[in-house]
């Protein structure tokens, strides 16, 4: 069983209770809770990330990792609108351009499936539960 399952083993069904972002440290720590058990999901080495339809009662149903090239397939759109605030990389032009470098430097496309309320992505180079 690789890493990415022992996690959703730990965290399916509970509820977030809370995730800090910290730009500086590239990171973010997802809290969750199921009864009195709480984790923690750490992202390290995060580039970027976009999280919607984040509610007081958040159920994560897992976090699944995609490819490069369909998460690309798939944000097409929005990246191409977002480009020019310097989303997901500064001066990037083309999608080719942002495929490169999240292959080049070893970034994963980690996606928060919801059953319930927040769902998104974390562009980062490590998934870990603390």
């Amino acid at each position: 069983m690789d890493k990415l399952s022992k996690i959703n083993d730990l965290i399916h069904d509970n509820t977030i209770s809370s995730y800090l972002v910290n730009f500086e440290k590239q990171s973010i720590e997802i809290n969750t809770k199921k009864l009195q058990e709480e984790s923690s999901i750490k992202f390290q080495g995060v580039l970027v990330h976009k999280f919607e339809n984040g509610i007081n009662n958040n159920i994560i149903y897992e976090i699944s990792e995609i490819p490069v090239g369909e998460f690309l397939e798939f944000e097409k759109e929005n990246l191409l609108k977002s480009m020019a605030y310097g989303y997901p990389i500064v001066n990037i032009d083309s999608i080719k351009e942002i495929e490169k470098i999240l292959i080049e430097k070893k970034y994963k496309i980690y996606y928060i499936i919801s059953s319930l309320g927040m769902t998104g992505y974390i562009i980062a180079k490590d998934i870990s539960l603390l």
